[in-house]
């Protein structure tokens, strides 16, 4: 925003930002800068659990206020209370490196705050392991996009404009469509993977942190986490699922994320991840209803 801009009265701001019609408040304006927006739209806040190696919560958060609020406080707390930081130094200079540029974080934030569906009356989901960040929100994409198409160059098409554009006008992001280019670019240049899964009506970003090689983690890895032949490494709560689809592989995906104690799309995730690793876990044979899974690698050397 210019100078000008903030000289406005809030009346005159609000109508620049085109979120009065008829004299009255658009629904926009109440998420932008009402405190307490979950008061008419239910899910109008953010969720931030802390799972470490396992699928047991082990801490969280609740963040609320309006949506230039939580864009602010979510990544700040991410930083200050789920994150460690490993110090280094160069010369005299204290270096911290977070397992997330903190870039790429805001930029996952502010995307999940400018374009979910908040009728839907689901809050924005942070779920965050020791080396892994799910961040899943409702949402409606334009007809025959797809994961890949997120992930590649594409014209910018806002599900919320107008809360896009405030987001813009106030200098959180950029109006391109590159936002997303730009986060997956650091994350890459940062040793970091990302990928994307959308179902009908949401969609999960992945962040896998780069695993430190010292031995002490080593050591400490050796208990909660374990390697394939080919160097694939599985979280705790992968190796759980594979371990009970070796018992029940004929379960279905809402049997297994009632074991797992997980909502449904956090389920088809990892199913989704332990199938399409380099070396793939585990597989699917036959219909939805009849197939049965198979388990591809050697759970006793785990």
């Amino acid at each position: 925003m210019t100078a000008q801009d903030l000289s406005m009265t809030d009346e005159e701001l609000l109508d620049s930002l085109n979120l009065v019609v008829d004299g009255k408040l658009t629904r926009a304006a109440v998420l932008l800068f009402h405190r307490k927006p979950e008061k008419w739209f239910g899910g109008a806040y953010v969720k931030i659990g802390f799972f470490g190696d396992g699928p047991d919560l082990q801490y969280q958060d609740e963040i609320y206020g309006s949506l230039f609020i939580q864009a602010d406080r979510v990544v700040e707390l991410i930083y200050l209370k789920y994150f460690k930081a490993r110090i280094s130094y160069d010369g005299l200079i204290r270096v911290e490196r977070y397992p997330i540029p903190k870039d790429a974080m805001r930029e996952a934030v502010y995307n999940a705050l400018m374009h979910s569906n908040y009728s839907s009356g689901v809050p924005i989901q942070i779920r965050i392991h020791e080396n892994e960040v799910l961040i899943s929100n409702d949402c409606i994409f334009p007809a025959n996009w797809t994961a890949e198409t997120l992930m590649q160059r594409h014209r910018s098409e806002q599900y919320n404009p107008k809360i896009a554009n405030a987001f813009f006008r106030a200098g959180y992001v950029e109006a391109w469509g590159r936002g997303i280019e730009n986060m997956c670019k650091l994350c890459k240049d940062y040793g970091v993977k990302t990928e994307y899964t959308v179902h009908p009506g949401d969609v999960m970003l992945a962040f896998f942190a780069k695993q430190e090689t010292t031995a002490t983690q080593s050591a400490t890895q050796s208990t909660t986490q374990s390697t394939t032949q080919s160097t694939q490494k599985y979280l705790p709560i992968e190796i759980k699922l594979m371990h009970y689809l070796v018992a029940n592989p004929r379960a279905t995906q809402g049997q297994i994320a009632k074991y797992l104690g997980m909502n449904l799309n956090t389920t088809k995730y990892y199913l989704n991840k332990l199938g399409k690793l380099e070396v793939p876990a585990i597989k699917h044979e036959g219909t939805t209803r009849k197939g049965s899974w198979m388990v591809l690698i050697d759970l006793e050397n785990l």
